[in-house]
């Protein structure tokens, strides 16, 4: 992430955004969402605890998963038809 960070002005110049002040505009609106992020996180884990966030945050990931893990195989099924 941090790479990307410190290169996003040329990435968004490669991109195909001509001006440099666009170019330097994004990546700031970037980082500035990015420390939103980074305070509202703070303030849920002060708020309710490590614990419970990693127990919620854990059952996501299993579900997330178990859903890519049906798609796929959906997907394999009907490709293999």
């Amino acid at each position: 992430v941090n790479t990307v960070m410190y290169y996003s002005p040329t990435i968004v110049q490669l991109a195909g955004f001509a001006s440099n002040q666009l170019a330097l505009m994004l990546p700031l609106i970037t980082s500035g969402l990015n420390a939103f992020g980074f305070s509202v996180s703070l303030y849920f884990v002060d708020r309710t605890g490590r614990k419970k966030l990693l127990i919620i945050s854990l059952s996501g990931v299993i579900l997330s998963l178990g859903v890519l893990t049906a798609v796929f195989m959906k997907l394999l099924l009907i490709r293999q038809t």
